[in-house]
């Protein structure tokens, strides 16, 4: 899924099931160790039967959101250059 944002096209790339703790665990890793990726907050919320979890990220000027969710998976939104980048790059290095 894409969605524009401004100039940006923003991607969601699921990446997982969401109750795969590793492959969560793993994913940041990729993202500080590879990327170098600047921790800035996370969030979470239910809505209805729905759970969501959120770590976001700074990677250079660009922000990009890791997160788990209900019925949905584990998914990296950001822009849809990086975030193509970051999971084909890092696809089995997390599973």
């Amino acid at each position: 899924m894409n969605f524009p944002f401004g100039r940006k096209t923003i991607e969601v790339t699921i990446c997982d099931d969401e109750h795969n703790e590793s492959a969560f665990k793993g994913m940041e890793e990729f993202l500080q160790k590879i990327y170098g990726a600047e921790y800035i907050g996370d969030d979470w919320g239910v809505g209805g039967s729905q759970e969501i979890y959120q770590k976001n990220y700074k990677i250079k000027k660009d922000t990009v959101t890791l997160q788990k969710e209900t019925y949905m998976g584990i998914s990296l939104v950001g822009p849809k250059s990086l975030v193509t980048e970051i999971t084909t790059r890092g696809k089995n290095r997390w599973e």
